[in-house]
């Protein structure tokens, strides 16, 4: 009797790039196991070692993430290999690798998919973003014995250079983002001169860093932010419109992050719609290093659209 072959549907075909994350999903837990093995039956320098190796396997198979057009699939598989790294930093706690993946990690979950519906939450996960990214900072020598020293701040990241930007980077965004969940708390607001520091030195040493983060942060930051308490809404266009012109206005999260700040604080509807009908109008396959985010980006939109009624 002859093989017959299945019909073909879109619920049983699975994109090489979901493959890829679910084949790095089994790798971590398989890898997680030899590790407890080797935590039992080793000493620490073979266990660092085998870190080190777990930290390069990971680091490499991030961008499979960003390319994934399932934000689902993504929200399933972040959490196991959050937890991962959490573990292999128990081993290797100075790992600058895995302290950067955590950092950058756990901001970018609780970004895309938890602070919208689960705010406090959210705000857990970000402290925990944080103290990582001062770990980094740390080992780097690049965080003052008073954290709340603003001229300490500046005498310290002058030294800083461009291959420190991912580490402040993601150190402020894990910062603004707990403070943008908490902003009742007076302690809060009074951590955003550090935060907007640190992000206006990543602007300064490499301006393109991750799709033009550093404008996109501080336009959000200075847009959002009351007029009264020192918000600049001036100065949040100028960054949003020079983050737009870096990334040829192809990531996506820029103008959401813009109609979600600047306009709504200026009271600008028409920007604020044509801003969200850019980003839902746009082509799937615009951008693809960066799919993850432009899905999320149009998710966000259409929920921002919906709400237009409540901002004005």
């Amino acid at each position: 009797m002859k093989n017959q072959k299945l019909p073909v549907s879109s619920e049983n075909v699975i994109t090489p790039l979901q493959k890829r994350c679910r084949e790095l999903l089994s790798l971590s837990i398989r890898i997680g196991a030899i590790l407890f093995i080797f935590s039992v039956f080793s000493g620490c320098s073979v266990n660092r070692l085998a870190v080190g190796q777990m930290g390069g396997l990971m680091k490499d198979g991030f961008p499979a993430y960003m390319k994934e057009t399932d934000p689902e699939l993504v929200r399933d598989a972040m959490p196991a290999n959050l937890k991962l790294i959490e573990s292999l930093l128990e081993i290797d706690p100075d790992n600058q690798t895995l302290l950067m993946l955590a950092c950058q990690g756990f901001s970018a979950y609780a970004f895309m998919f938890i602070e919208e519906n689960d705010p406090t939450r959210a705000k857990k996960l970000y402290q925990r973003a944080k103290k990582y990214g001062f770990a980094m900072l740390k080992q780097r020598g690049l965080i003052p014995d008073n954290i709340y020293d603003l001229d300490a701040w500046d005498k310290i990241l002058s030294h800083a250079g461009k291959d420190d930007v991912p580490a402040i980077f993601w150190t402020a965004f894990a910062w603004g983002g707990k403070i943008q969940l908490d902003r009742e708390s007076p302690f809060s607001i009074a951590d955003i001169p550090f935060v907007i520091r640190l992000a206006e030195q990543t602007a300064t040493l490499d301006p393109a860093y991750w799709f033009a983060g550093p404008d996109t942060f501080l336009g959000f930051y200075h847009g959002n932010v009351p007029k009264p308490i020192g918000g600049k809404p001036e100065l949040s266009k100028q960054h949003f419109e020079k983050a737009l012109k870096l990334t040829g206005r192809n990531f996506l999260m820029v103008q959401v992050l813009y109609a979600r700040s600047y306009a709504i604080q200026v009271q600008d509807r028409n920007l604020y719609n044509a801003l969200l009908s850019e980003v839902i109008d746009s082509s799937k396959d615009v951008l693809p290093k960066a799919a993850l985010s432009n899905a999320i980006a149009r998710q966000k939109a259409k929920q921002l659209m919906k709400q237009s009624d409540d901002f004005f």
